[in-house]
């Protein structure tokens, strides 16, 4: 009896030690959920212009727009001009008088007129480079604000599902201390519903620790210290791409990095045209007033053209050349890897949206969490199934749950993946 005695003790104590545990547990994540507790739900639309505006992408664009004009205004900059003065002075012999010359003209060069206009190509194209690869950064931003959404989603319902099978393992765990008291049960009975009901309070416990840790990164994202994304903005998420021909189109003429990648190649291929231009010879024209001094004047006019012998700007073509060879092959390679990103996107994204459509009879099944659990609790409190049963019925409820969450969540990141790989906007409330 005393051995006995000993027994309930240490197990009420280990119980006592779980339930601490538990409550540890669950007062840790509901403190660092904390300062989300009244967070502002902010939409798709609403969050991605708030990453863009946070990421400063608009400044950045404007920095572009500053820096292209600049790169312009230097490139058609017309060469200043060139004063000089000139005096010389010749000693005669004694039977002739001292000899002096004076000039003061005006010196320009010429060659502006055939090398300006390839300078100031160059200079747009690669202002139109820059802009392309801020829109390309636009898209990145849309697509990691959006999938946030989606995982957010995905642990909000699943976390709801564990809540539900929680409250029906507490149910089961008081029939089976009702049952063990009685003697109708062995005491290991109500062990294995109390081992499956700590094995849900630590996966509720990693969902909130999860749930935590998307919304910190959206409130980075967003540059908002408390901010959660509103699930009721992609209730109706989906894509308007319906075969993978459209897929391939529309990412080929849609894709800012396609676009900067071929804007590359212009830029190099106008600073090699301006780097030929810039072997063309120098010339200049000079004009100046002459006179002398016994009072004779007049007007000097002159034309310096470089002879283009040695150097005749070789090596910067050359190197100009070799660029816009490199540009040209990885657009070639942008662009396959363009086709193969938009052509696998849409072959995910068909699967799964067929694969939902085929078992949305099935998943309905898992949608009423209530009445699946609340008829198997039925059935085994009136004694037609037995508590292991019962455990099997709600753990089988979990996985399907589970799967159905799975295959959502892949079917909206698959829609994000295609939206991204297409360049092309989500389609939400």
């Amino acid at each position: 009896m005393h051995l006995e005695s000993l027994t309930c003790g240490e197990s009420d104590r280990k119980d006592r030690s779980k339930r601490r545990a538990k409550l540890a547990a669950i007062a840790c994540a509901q403190l660092l959920l904390m300062p989300f507790a009244n967070a502002a739900e902010i939409p798709l639309d609403r969050a991605i212009d708030q990453a863009i505006e946070t990421a400063q992408v608009g400044d950045l664009s404007e920095a572009a727009r500053r820096e292209t004009q600049s790169y312009r205004q230097a490139a058609a900059a017309l060469p200043n001009p060139s004063l000089f003065y000139e005096r010389e002075t010749l000693n005669g012999s004694e039977a002739t008088s001292d000899s002096r010359e004076t000039t003061f003209g005006l010196a320009a060069p010429l060659d502006f007129i055939w090398k300006r206009a390839s300078r100031v190509e160059a200079a747009e194209l690669h202002g139109e480079l820059a802009q392309l690869q801020i829109d390309d950064q636009r898209r990145h931003l849309a697509r990691e604000v959006a999938t946030l959404f989606v995982e957010y989603e995905a642990n909000q319902l699943e976390f709801q599902r564990h809540e539900a099978v929680h409250v029906a393992l507490d149910r089961a765990k008081a029939v089976a201390k009702a049952s063990v008291e009685t003697g109708d049960a062995p005491p290991t009975l109500l062990q294995r519903v109390e081992l499956a009901i700590a094995r849900h309070a630590f996966e509720e416990n990693r969902l909130q620790i999860d749930r935590l840790s998307i919304r910190s990164q959206f409130a980075a994202l967003l540059g908002v210290p408390a901010a959660s994304p509103s699930l009721d903005s992609i209730a109706a998420l989906g894509i308007g791409i319906t075969s993978e021909f459209q897929a391939k189109k529309t990412a080929l003429q849609n894709r800012p990095d396609l676009r900067a990648a071929q804007a590359l190649v212009s830029w190099k291929q106008a600073e090699q045209k301006a780097a030929r231009r810039e072997g063309l010879p120098d010339v200049s024209i000079e004009a100046a007033q002459k006179e002398d001094n016994i009072g004779r004047d007049g007007v000097y006019l002159g034309l310096s053209v470089e002879l283009p012998i040695f150097d005749r700007n070789q090596g910067a073509s050359n190197i100009a050349a070799a660029a816009s060879l490199r540009a040209e092959v990885a657009y070639r390679q942008i662009q396959r890897k363009v086709e193969a990103e938009a052509s696998a996107a849409f072959l995910q994204w068909k699967a799964l949206d067929e694969t939902w459509h085929r078992l949305a009879e099935t998943l309905s099944v898992t949608r009423n969490a209530e009445a699946l659990l609340v008829s198997a609790e039925a059935s085994f409190e009136a004694g037609e199934s037995s508590l292991l049963e019962y455990l099997d019925t709600v753990e089988a409820y979990l996985e399907a749950a589970e799967h159905e969450i799975d295959l959502r969540r892949d079917l909206r990141l698959a829609a994000i993946e295609l939206a991204s790989a297409t360049a092309t906007s989500l389609k939400s409330k």
